[in-house]
């Protein structure tokens, strides 16, 4: 079975040797992958060069609690969240647990190093958020899981306006307190700056709140503003790409996709003129091309795009798993979606995904296995038992 996942063969290149009551022996010398290649493909003996577990650091930032109370500031403080889990992952030494599964702890009490234990990560950020007037503060404390001391740790006082910028200072900090290396990321990928105005990025905080309430009142304002943020500055790509969601979650869920796909390609297409390094906008497409234009190969280079642009982008991998399931390269869509789970451990659709892949693979007690396990973390999430009743 290893020679077989080495791709040994009886008149080619030799591997490894048996060893006698002991093991195996590698012939072949052992290099570090290349950080380039990370997560294009599902082969790991052939074409995956991931990095080992070791190669990187993995952060769960919490939601940032809102201290005043105020409800009018929720979406700050989610918004600062998503924000920094976003600008993390820019760093490619760094995999940064999804906004669902972190969501998850919200308004919990319950100790940071039990939450990093059930999420498998090194270190956990917590952070509160209190807003006077124009005066923000910002507390935070990153906690080192394994032995619980603190990393890091800084209380932040700005200016309301100056928002924008601390969030970059603190991702910054972050950084260097868990002191990785990051010899070898380009320099204009660290910490991309997709807006220079304050309100542009509070109108698309506010669009992100409400696209992220899964109703169809919260889409009808997540395109308000969503919109406020292009008026403010129309050359925002992640506007655009919240404007493509939007119209590509009412194409699911609300109308019909001949009406609403055209809209997010065109949303979608514009974001990538602006900046065709965003990862985001890259896997929209990906799926864009796969359910309007049934253009395969081109929807695969948008998924491989935004995983080789962001390895700890967890959707691109789910997304890019179902894609792959639908062509029957089962090993290589389980491998993707195994990825997403590790980076979204808490994330229900993810689960169904990992369930539905289990079930084409006719692993049928494992896929089931699966899916009631989504069905104890949600009994009300549907899709999981419409994927039961397949």
């Amino acid at each position: 079975m290893l020679r077989k996942a080495l791709g040994e063969s009886v008149d080619g290149a030799k591997y490894i040797e048996t060893v006698p009551r002991r093991g195996y022996r590698f012939l072949q010398a052992v290099t570090q992958s290349d950080d380039d290649a990370v997560a294009t493909t599902a082969v790991p003996s052939k074409e995956f060069k991931g990095a080992r577990r070791s190669d990187f650091h993995l952060i769960a930032v919490l939601p940032f609690v809102n201290a005043g109370g105020n409800r009018d500031l929720e979406h700050l403080s989610d918004g600062i969240t998503e924000s920094i889990i976003n600008t993390l992952s820019q760093r490619r030494e760094l995999r940064v647990i999804a906004r669902n599964s972190v969501f998850h702890y919200k308004g919990k009490d319950l100790d940071a190093r039990q939450i990093g234990r059930e999420l498998r990560v090194d270190s956990v950020l917590l952070a509160t958020l209190h807003l006077i007037g124009e005066e923000l503060t910002i507390s935070t404390e990153l906690i080192d899981v394994a032995n619980g001391w603190q990393l890091f740790g800084r209380t932040y006082r700005r200016k309301f306006s100056e928002m924008l910028e601390t969030q970059y200072e603190i991702a910054n900090e972050i950084s260097t307190a868990i002191q990785t290396d990051f010899k070898g990321v380009e320099e204009r990928r660290r910490f991309r700056r997709y807006t220079v105005n304050p309100k542009a990025f509070r109108a698309y905080l506010k669009g992100r709140y409400h696209w992220n309430k899964y109703t169809k009142e919260g889409l009808e304002k997540a395109f308000e503003y969503f919109r406020e943020a292009i008026d403010i500055d129309p050359i925002y790509p992640l506007a655009y790409a919240g404007l493509a969601d939007s119209y590509f979650r009412l194409s699911s869920q609300y109308l019909s996709p001949c009406l609403t796909l055209p809209k997010a390609k065109a949303a979608v297409l514009r974001a990538l003129e602006i900046d065709s390094a965003l990862p985001e906008a890259h896997a929209l497409l990906g799926m864009v091309l796969m359910r309007y234009d049934w253009d395969w190969q081109g929807a695969e280079c948008e998924f491989k795009k935004a995983i080789s642009l962001n390895p700890s982008y967890s959707s691109a991998h789910q997304l890019y798993g179902v894609y792959l399931q639908s062509l029957g390269r089962f090993e290589e869509a389980l491998h993707h979606i195994r990825l997403a789970q590790e980076l979204d451990p808490l994330s229900l659709q993810i689960m169904v995904s990992l369930g539905m892949c289990l079930w084409a693979m006719r692993r049928y007690d494992e896929a089931l296995k699966t899916l009631q396990e989504t069905v104890e973390m949600d009994p009300y999430y549907y899709p999981t038992h419409l994927a039961i009743a397949v």
